[in-house]
């Protein structure tokens, strides 16, 4: 459950991001004028939503399945988001939050804080680079649409050009009404697929920025290992 979480709380914020347009893309009338693939329009139409966004706040889950490996776990969670790089990443084992400076990586239960600096070149994917990744070092392909709950989504692959990538690809699910990332598959290499997806979105909600920092005080039986530089 650990890996599950370590792996996917940075992923997450990745996800947890949904913006909206007033005028979706119409895939059909892209492709009759262009004859190209439009998955990088509608990439850019969410990338610029979410650029937008002032805050955020979802709640999330997510799921670590590996048939080979008999594995099928599940976790939910809260994700905050803050203009800036500032996020936190609830659930009931781990908290992760970030003020753009530390990463402070909390385990209730071992009672444990992880310190690092903030990195926003890291190759971890983070709450922001969901929006703009396919920028650089990604083919975008638009592979179909579906329909879930009643709405129609684009679902577009993101294949990393790099084969040191962990994974092979990503799939995201983005709502054709408003833009917003429903549901994101992470294929990693190793045959085991990370899938979270968000509910209760909330947006430009007021967020006071002691919720993305670490308040020793708050915590004063846990152990702190900094990893800073």
């Amino acid at each position: 459950m650990k890996k599950l979480l370590i792996v996917l709380l940075s992923f997450l914020a990745i996800s947890p991001l949904s913006t909206w347009a007033s005028h979706p893309i119409s895939f059909e009338d892209t492709y009759e004028v262009c004859y190209t693939d439009p998955s990088k329009e509608i990439l850019s139409k969410v990338s610029q939503k979410f650029k937008a966004l002032n805050s955020f706040q979802a709640s999330f889950t997510l799921l670590m399945v590996n048939i080979e490996a008999d594995i099928n776990e599940s976790q939910e969670g809260k994700i905050y988001y803050k203009k800036g790089n500032k996020y936190r990443l609830e659930t009931e084992e781990i908290i992760r939050l970030s003020n753009n400076t530390y990463v402070w990586t909390l385990f209730l239960e071992e009672e444990e804080v992880q310190v690092n600096d903030f990195n926003p070149d890291d190759t971890e994917l983070s709450p922001t680079k969901l929006f703009t990744i396919y920028e650089e070092g990604f083919r975008s392909k638009l592979t179909k649409k579906e329909t879930i709950n009643g709405v129609v989504h684009y679902v577009i692959d993101l294949t990393p050009t790099s084969e040191e990538r962990t994974y092979s690809k990503i799939r995201i699910f983005v709502d054709s009404s408003n833009y917003m990332i429903r549901k994101g598959i992470v294929f990693e290499r190793n045959n085991t697929r990370y899938t979270y997806e968000l509910a209760n979105f909330e947006s430009n909600v007021d967020l006071n920025d002691r919720l993305f920092r670490f308040v020793e005080s708050e915590y004063e039986d846990y152990e702190i290992i900094d990893l800073t530089e």
